[in-house]
């Protein structure tokens, strides 16, 4: 096969590999639904939570099987994530509702939800130091 040729078909072949890859990545994205997160907590000892990403429902491992984490209410179906991080010797985890930001904290098995706080506007400015307290220079 003459050079050019050879090198036409090697582009077609790649071309259509990424084209296939592109396709499956996609494909693969829009059907998960779960994922699991997993931390080291030492050099034998791991914790690992499984969740559903649409209904932010949620298990974590424990003696070969998974346990239901408990909610305090039932929250809307959207698109969740969660992170975990080891600790001396423990672990943490936060779920989150990516597109409106609302959070939970993992405690003692069950999401415990982490309120916004807004700061409210102060009555009057705070001026650090009052007309009564300015010293006069000579």
């Amino acid at each position: 096969m003459p050079p050019m040729k050879h090198t036409m078909l090697l582009v077609a072949i790649c071309a259509s590999v990424l084209m296939l890859s592109t396709r499956h990545g996609n494909a693969s994205a829009t059907t998960n639904e779960f994922d699991v997160v997993m931390v080291a907590i030492s050099s034998t000892t791991w914790q690992s939570i499984k969740y559903n990403i649409r209904t932010g429902e949620a298990w974590i491992a424990g003696s070969g099987k998974w346990t239901p984490i408990a909610e305090a209410a039932k929250i809307p179906e959207g698109k969740y994530a969660i992170k975990m991080t080891a600790l001396s010797g423990d672990w943490a985890a936060i779920r989150y509702e990516v597109n409106t930001g609302d959070s939970w904290q993992c405690r003692g098995g069950a999401w415990v939800e982490i309120p916004h706080v807004t700061e409210e506007p102060a009555d009057q400015p705070v001026d650090p130091k009052s007309s009564d307290e300015i010293e006069e220079q000579p």
